[in-house]
């Protein structure tokens, strides 16, 4: 039977356009746009698994990479073999809903799809913005690694006051500080971490960099970057993780979105800016009801029609043996454009 004339009540229908909310949830959310993988060689690792049955956290793992080098010559593998060293986090899932109504008689009361492109196109941008609001709640949660500059010092702490309060104006985000904090990225800090590992992007490795946009514009007058702007800004790749970036320097991507948290140091009176440097399994997240919608139940349809959106899901940043797994802190110092007062 063909698909091209379905009833009103068909259950494809409403098949068809919850597939049709969650492509455009994703397609304009922050996060799911530019970093969503289901391998585990991705920003955000995506778990579909509890959206095939019951259940509200799952499990996840990671092979930690080995250290040692191989056997002496002659030495039998036999009783040598190395451990299988796995580290593991979950990530629980609950319900995230909201409803946009609206009262007025002049908007027609429609079923859902039908619904008017206004108030389609609302609901789609207010889920995306919550949704990209969860992961970046999700980064700033329980942060174990701040890198900072204390007087162009490199520093790294483990308490996010500890940064804020001992950056100058002068650390302000410039591609020195990214070139110097890579080896520590690379080299897990002299192991004593896990290593960041950096997103592959046809055989070129690339860390990804978020950044409030102050600190963008800082970068922007810096006077090394504006002498290799060229070279910095970012190439047409088809990748997601260039989409909306807005320069690569040196094997870091760069984006910046309002969502990085601001302040200024009451003791010292610098703004500071709170950024984020990702890199694989930076963060997970995990469905058990993919995004759907369902029309308001009105008491008098003439004058308000309303839909609901529901979803179960969460997003966790990863930890393993006491650290965030594929993620640090950058705390930098900022010229607060964004505090501007109107007047």
């Amino acid at each position: 039977m063909s698909d091209f004339n379905l009833a009103t009540g068909d259950a494809k229908t409403a098949k068809a356009w919850h597939a049709k909310l969650k492509m455009d949830v994703y397609k304009e959310s922050f996060f799911t746009s530019t970093f969503i993988s289901a391998s585990e060689d991705g920003v955000v690792q995506d778990f579909k698994d509890l959206s095939k049955g019951k259940g509200d956290n799952i499990t996840f793992g990671i092979v930690a990479r080995g250290t040692d080098g191989f056997l002496p010559s002659g030495t039998k593998v036999d009783s040598n073999e190395e451990d299988l060293v796995t580290f593991t986090d979950s990530v629980s899932i609950d319900e995230k809903n909201f409803g946009i109504a609206n009262s007025s008689m002049i908007s027609d009361q429609r079923a859902f799809y039908d619904m008017p492109d206004a108030m389609y196109n609302a609901l789609i941008q207010r889920a995306a913005e919550k949704v990209d609001l969860e992961y970046f709640t999700a980064l700033d949660t329980t942060n174990t690694i701040v890198m900072y500059e204390e007087a162009g010092a490199q520093k790294a702490t483990s308490t996010i006051a500890t940064a804020t309060a001992a950056v100058t104006e002068a650390d302000k985000l410039n591609p020195e500080m990214l070139t110097k904090i890579k080896p520590g990225l690379i080299t897990g800090f002299n192991r004593t971490i896990y290593p960041i590992k950096p997103v592959k992007v046809k055989g070129k490795k690339y860390f990804i960099v978020l950044v409030h946009p102050d600190a963008l514009a800082d970068l922007e007058n810096d006077t090394t970057f504006l002498a290799a702007r060229r070279e910095a800004l970012a190439r047409s790749e088809e990748n997601p993780i260039f989409t909306g970036a807005w320069a690569v320097w040196n094997g870091f991507v760069i984006h910046a979105h309002e969502n990085i948290a601001i302040g200024t140091d009451s003791t010292s009176g610098v703004s500071w800016a709170k950024c984020h440097i990702l890199g694989q399994g930076a963060l997970a997240s995990a469905w058990g009801l993919m995004p759907t919608v369902e029309a308001k139940n009105s008491a008098y349809k003439k004058q308000e029609q309303g839909w609901g959106y529901f979803s179960i899901w969460g997003v966790k940043k990863p930890q393993y043996d006491g650290y965030d797994y594929g993620s640090i802190n950058l705390v930098v110092a900022r010229t607060a454009y964004s505090d501007i007062t109107i007047s």
